[in-house]
């Protein structure tokens, strides 16, 4: 049996209230926003609203199939509208699945680039050859390969004492308190070894 009634308090954040029938009695029933039939609006205290009684599992009384005055009642909920009511959820499950999407490639891309800038760290601190910013001396130290160049630091410092621009250039980059880049362009004995 249908009743009429009145929403006397309603907790919107929490999702339920409490309907008061208006036959006289001040009877008060357990209502939740699951129980109304048609979710367009929130209810709110004061809405006037139709429904019938249930004992839940408890034995409490609450009301089942909520509907707005003027409403049509809808006497058992058909799969359509159940379909109706899964498909008004998922455009938030779209939503924070968009920005999966889109946090993904942003996590990868970071995490590449800072494989890549390890990977040229590293490089850079087991490189042995001449810069190419070095450009008179770059294609002379180009062909030979590191494991050709096998110079030591041994306190030497002076160009006289140096036997090619390569070795030069090493001491230069490689050894303390050498006297052979006077005017630092990093070209080491210009005069001597690594002139134009």
């Amino acid at each position: 049996m249908r009743l009429q009634g009145r929403i006397v308090s309603w907790n919107d954040s929490r999702g339920f209230g409490f309907i008061e029938w208006n036959g006289g009695a001040d009877e008060r029933v357990f209502a939740h926003i699951s129980a109304f039939e048609q979710r367009r609006r929130h209810p709110a205290a004061g809405d006037l609203v139709t429904y019938e009684v249930q004992n839940d599992a408890s034995g409490r009384k609450q009301a089942m199939r909520i509907a707005y005055v003027g409403a049509v009642p809808v006497r058992s909920e058909q799969p359509a509208a159940r379909l109706e009511r899964s498909t008004r959820r998922a455009p938030v499950a779209r939503k924070s699945l968009g920005l999966s999407r889109l946090a993904t490639p942003l996590v990868l891309v970071a995490v590449a680039a800072t494989a890549y800038h390890r990977y040229e760290s590293r490089l850079q601190d087991t490189d042995l050859s001449v810069p190419s910013t070095d450009r008179s001396i770059s294609g002379q130290a180009a062909a030979q390969s590191p494991a050709q160049m096998q110079f030591e630091c041994d306190g030497r410092a002076h160009c006289s004492e140096m036997r090619s621009c390569e070795e030069a250039t090493y001491f230069v980059r490689h050894c303390p308190d050498t006297k052979m880049d006077g005017d630092g362009d990093h070209i080491p004995c210009e005069d001597q070894l690594c002139g134009h």
